[in-house]
């Protein structure tokens, strides 16, 4: 009967001690998650305070733009011009002074409410990031082909040096 009395108390350590360490790395792993989150959310702000000051400088040029057509006698186009300035810089506050959650919610409710409206808008978003994302590819292909007299430099012994050594050296 010792052995088995003897049996059940190092089960029962050994359950206590495995409890023991689950909790510590449940809370090692709370707070490797809390870390994680704070530092997505600075991110986010970061982001989101980016995103505020390049509204701020596209209102800018769109207002110097609308300065420009009025001085061409164009006044309905500067107007919209302008309009279209004021609309940026108002949502430019509206960003940078609300929480990226607070951005979020309204995004959200702004989406339930009118899905057809937030579909679009995503797709022309979609539009304008990958029209921006080509010019600025074919610009960067631009620059590589003007620079196509420059001096290849790679580590020695990798695959793109040992290239341009065949073509060099043909």
């Amino acid at each position: 009967m010792t052995s088995s009395r003897t049996l059940d108390r190092e089960v029962d350590s050994a359950k206590e001690t495995l409890s023991e360490a689950a909790d510590v790395a449940s809370e090692r792993l709370n707070v490797a998650a809390r870390s994680v989150q704070d530092a997505a959310v600075r991110y986010a702000e970061d982001g989101k305070q980016v995103a505020a000051n390049q509204m701020s400088d596209i209102a800018h040029a769109a207002r110097a733009a609308s300065d420009a057509l009025a001085d061409r006698d164009q006044p309905f186009v500067a107007r919209m011009a302008a309009d279209a300035a004021d609309g940026i810089d108002t949502m430019a506050e509206a960003v940078a002074d609300r929480s990226v959650d607070e951005i979020m919610d309204g995004a959200q409710n702004f989406a339930r409410k009118n899905p057809v409206v937030f579909f679009a808008a995503a797709v022309l978003a979609g539009v304008v990031v990958g029209r921006f994302a080509k010019a600025s590819s074919e610009r960067v292909h631009r620059a590589d082909q003007d620079a196509g007299d420059a001096p290849v430099v790679a580590p020695s012994g990798s695959k793109r040096a040992v290239e341009a050594s065949r073509t060099l050296n043909s």
